[in-house]
């Protein structure tokens, strides 16, 4: 399951993220269901993902499409940087 980088990474707090090279998405833990969340759709296929060491709750994912961050543990995510070309 190593193929790109890590698919699993744990903040400070205890938040979980995880993304799936194989099936695309990513996922947040819910401690209270004791279940993962989907927080990204399937077309996204992270390479790496990273728990920040000083900001509890705040993830990085990568992919081939760029970078993304969460803030509240994976629940949400915004594009910090899109690899996409842009059109004019």
């Amino acid at each position: 399951i190593w193929v790109a980088g890590r698919e699993i990474a744990i903040s400070r707090d205890g938040s979980r993220v995880a993304i799936s090279h194989d099936g695309g998405g990513a996922f947040a833990w819910d401690a209270a269901s004791a279940m993962w969340t989907r927080t990204i759709g399937d077309s996204f296929v992270g390479i790496d993902v990273q728990a920040d060491p000083h900001t509890p709750g705040r993830f990085l994912v990568g992919s081939f499409d760029g970078l993304r961050e969460s803030r509240d543990g994976g629940r949400t995510w915004s594009i910090l940087y899109s690899a996409k070309p842009v059109k004019r």
